[in-house]
């Protein structure tokens, strides 16, 4: 059982791995999770944010391997979505089209189920089903309003259905909501999908780890 000395340092580290990740630090980002991991293999926070950082660098056995472990803590979604970035990234469209779409139903009921709407409108955009990717980013809309990521994803997809709205112009509708600095939409080429959701357990370093 760990400590809460260890807890503290195992979620101040995955904090600063997320800092780090936000400003495109990846090794960064891995070294860090993989040093909060060791401080408490334990945390289902610490896994899966090792596991997201696995994904990035297509390390994708150890990523599978960090979300079952995560899965066992009770962190199901986050392992659900996980499944379905790896699918994705390793060109598995169809497959990873499904799991986006059950973790969507399963798990409709969670705050952080809006990733799982961004992994299924994503993979349609990869498809380059423009018109059904940007209907699922509106339904998506309505469900998520302040989603700063979803409110972006439909720029780019509209953007890539019509062919007439300038990188600038997608800029500026992205920047009316609040907190999006000017530059945050650059992204959106890698595929919005990558972004990980963030746990409940990351709210306060003292919360459970049940994400």
């Amino acid at each position: 059982m760990a400590t809460s000395g260890a807890n503290f340092a195992a979620k101040s580290l995955c904090l600063l791995a997320q800092e780090a990740k936000t400003l495109g630090y990846q090794n960064l980002q891995l070294e860090w999770v993989r040093r909060a991991h060791e401080i408490n293999p334990e945390d289902a926070w610490a896994s899966g944010q090792a596991a997201d950082a696995y994904i990035v660098f297509n390390r994708f056995d150890e990523a599978l391997a960090l979300l079952s472990q995560a899965e066992a803590y009770g962190e199901h979604h986050f392992a659900a979505n996980g499944r379905a970035r790896i699918l994705r990234a390793r060109g598995k469209l169809d497959e990873a089209l499904k799991a986006f779409i059950s973790a969507e139903n399963k798990y409709r009921d969670l705050p952080e189920v809006e990733h799982s709407w961004i992994g299924h409108a994503e993979v349609l955009r990869d498809m380059w089903l423009f018109d059904r990717a940007l209907s699922v980013y509106e339904e998506a809309a309505t469900l998520f309003p302040n989603s700063r990521v979803i409110q972006c994803g439909r720029a780019a997809v509209f953007e890539q259905r019509h062919g007439y709205l300038s990188r600038n112009v997608m800029g500026r509708y992205c920047s009316r909501l609040e907190g999006v600095f000017p530059g945050e939409f650059s992204f959106l080429g890698l595929g919005i999908a990558e972004v990980s959701s963030r746990p409940a357990s990351s709210r306060s370093i003292s919360s459970s780890p049940t994400w």
